[in-house]
């Protein structure tokens, strides 16, 4: 915890005293930029070398950094001889930190990198954040027209949206959802992006996250006839980029708060691949087609079920009563004849309602052995004994 609080004190050291980056990265993926400020191993420091774990601070950039719910890109910064890994980038204040490791050559402050994101995973964030825009727009259509988003994530693998719900989402209306959703994507529209004042966005009747802080000119995405949100997340061209979209399931988070999580574009067909790879060994196990799965495992839970034997309730744990000592001249209640000698146990708990003198064998005083045989078998417990 240390380490990430002096790492977190040196960026936030260097963000101050570094100018705003600027972002080329709506219309390029690739951008020379220069080097303005480095962090090494959680130390300021004015160059690296291959191996170390470094935070760089560049004047402009492509890489988009992690806001708005959308994460950061990934690429490289490569140079003469020079080669450095970015796994992420961040933002503090409105400068961008992009943190990754040199993996060739030495970088210094003032060296001149080409900076290139990785434009696989831009498609998927890009894909998964139109298609969060498509998933509030269609909230708002089948379920209902109040519905505000309340947090968002875009992943390069998924998507996950938060809104204020106060009740379930059904399974029929997700269904309605996902396909309106790639009824829209099948429609190809193109979006149109444009910036203007805060106002003006407004009374266009664009979409705003509540509670959330807006400069007084912002950009807005709008999907001609379906959405206009304030957003200045990185989106696909046309709809038609997205591909597919997949509802994968919906939850509560918290009072009066639905979930929902889904993948789209490139994501799916890993999606697809995972659940694959559970149907196909079942569907080979019972000799089924993988639609007959389910029902096929209905009729073997109710084959086994008639197998199997009656299910009986345990008897409850039974522990021995409390055993005292018969006291001569003193009347108890039990099957024990009267005149037990003294050595007799037997338990306390037996308060049978039938007193013992109306319970003796015939013949009890000519024969104890056979009176005692009696009061063995009569027993319900069998748990009388002589010494």
């Amino acid at each position: 915890m240390s380490i990430d609080l002096t790492l977190q004190e040196a960026i936030d050291q260097v963000a101050a005293a570094a100018e705003a980056t600027t972002f080329k990265g709506y219309g390029a993926l690739e951008h020379p930029s220069c080097v303005l400020a480095l962090v090494v191993n959680g130390e300021p420091a004015t160059q690296a070398v291959a191996g170390d774990s470094v935070q760089l601070v560049l004047d402009s950039t492509p890489f988009y950094g992690e806001g708005g719910g959308q994460v950061g890109d990934r690429g490289v910064l490569s140079g003469d001889g020079v080669i450095v890994s970015i796994a992420a980038v961040s933002r503090n204040r409105s400068v961008f930190v992009h943190s990754g490791q040199i993996e060739r050559g030495n970088v210094a402050v003032g060296d001149l990198l080409t900076a290139r994101v990785d434009a696989a995973c831009r498609r998927r964030a890009q894909a998964n954040h139109t298609a969060t825009h498509l998933l509030q727009a269609a909230l708002k259509q089948v379920v209902d027209p109040g519905i505000g988003q309340a947090g968002s994530l875009v992943d390069f693998d998924r998507l996950r949206f938060d809104f204020h719900c106060p009740r379930a989402v059904t399974p029929e209306e997700l269904e309605q959802i996902e396909a309106l959703i790639n009824g829209w994507i099948s429609e190809a529209h193109t979006l149109v992006v444009q910036e203007m004042a805060i106002e003006q966005a407004k009374a266009a009747g664009a979409v705003a996250m509540f509670g959330e802080k807006y400069a007084e000119v912002v950009r807005v995405v709008d999907v001609p006839g379906v959405s206009m949100e304030l957003c200045g997340g990185t989106h696909v061209a046309n709809t038609a980029e997205i591909g597919v979209f997949k509802i994968i399931s919906e939850s509560g988070v918290a009072a009066g708060i639905r979930r929902i999580e889904a993948v789209a574009g490139p994501a799916v067909l890993a999606y697809l691949k995972e659940r694959e790879a559970v149907v196909k060994p079942l569907a080979e196990r019972f000799k089924a087609q993988p639609g007959e799965i389910v029902e096929r495992v209905a009729q073997l839970a109710e084959e086994l079920k008639a197998t199997q034997k009656p299910w009986r309730r345990p008897a409850a744990s039974w522990r021995p009563p409390r055993l005292q000592p018969w006291r001569p001249g003193r009347k108890r209640w039990g099957l024990l004849p009267m005149g037990r000698p003294s050595s007799c146990w037997w338990p306390a708990s037996m308060a049978w309602r039938v007193p013992a003198c109306k319970r003796r064998p015939r013949g009890w005083r000519t024969s104890w052995a056979r009176a005692r045989r009696w009061c063995w078998a009569a027993c319900p417990i069998r748990l009388i004994s002589a010494r």
